[in-house]
């Protein structure tokens, strides 16, 4: 009989390739358009709420496509550490843009918390990107020191 511990990390994902899923991305995309079209439509009259619309889009479709080229760039390849270094800095434009929009219209203690959280997320993505040790040399499931372990073992946990 096996451990539920054990039996958890047994489970298999099928893996997919990335063009099963294109159709899925198509209609995802197709939905932030027509969101961000109704929402320009509704801001005619707010030149900023507009420009920051088309702003965020922009940022997220660079995100997604940095994502992609991430993915596909072989592992420890240079070029696959900028497109990390770009995925951070556009994850964090979008938290820093979209924390200053909600903020304005949040009260003072509320936006407090809330430029709190956005600080930890830029400064903990950082610092999981770029800072965070992680031994592939050796396997993560054998260490039983919690900072050895990778992020994805660690939530496997949970």
């Amino acid at each position: 009989m096996t451990h539920p511990e054990k039996q958890a990390a047994e489970i298999v994902i099928p893996q997919t390739k990335p063009d099963d899923l294109r159709w899925l991305s198509f209609i995802g995309f197709g939905f932030l358009f027509l969101n961000s079209s109704l929402a320009i439509y509704r801001a005619l009259d707010d030149f900023r709420t507009i420009i920051f619309i088309v702003l965020a889009n922009i940022t997220i479709c660079l995100l997604f496509c940095s994502v992609r080229q991430h993915e596909q760039l072989p592992e420890g390849s240079k070029e696959k550490e900028k497109y990390k270094a770009a995925i951070w800095f556009l994850a964090a434009l979008l938290n820093v843009s979209f924390g200053y929009k909600v903020s304005t219209i949040l009260p003072f203690a509320l936006s407090a918390i809330l430029w709190t959280l956005v600080v930890i997320s830029v400064v903990g993505t950082f610092y999981l990107f770029f800072l965070f040790p992680v031994d592939k040399g050796r396997d993560d499931e054998s260490s039983s020191d919690p900072l050895v372990k990778s992020p994805a073992v660690l939530l496997s946990k949970v």
